[in-house]
């Protein structure tokens, strides 16, 4: 399983847009029906202005690969352009939980 912790940073006075724009795209539930992909969650920080959390779960590293070069994330790139969100990722492989 691949796992990705992301952290994305906007503006706090274009949070709302964003979040809006984000939905209307219908992307967080296309990816989530995207092959491999187990889970995918973004939420709001609660303690950090202007924060976004992005948590995803992937079945194999092809998968997430497919995701990466795929319509949604292109969808999700254009509206993270035009708030000028900043973003960063980790990547873990992880085995079967216990």
């Amino acid at each position: 399983m691949i796992i990705v912790m992301a952290k994305a940073t906007i503006a706090e006075v274009n949070m709302a847009a964003y979040l809006e724009d984000v939905r209307e795209s219908g992307v967080v539930a296309a990816v989530r029906e995207e092959r491999g992909c187990v889970s995918y969650d973004v939420s709001v920080s609660g303690t950090e202005e202007g924060v976004l959390y992005i948590n995803e779960r992937w079945e194999d590293f092809s998968a997430m690969q497919g995701h990466l070069k795929g319509k949604n994330m292109r969808t999700l790139a254009k509206i993270n352009g035009k708030f000028r969100v900043q973003y960063e990722a980790n990547v873990y492989s992880a085995t079967t939980p216990l």
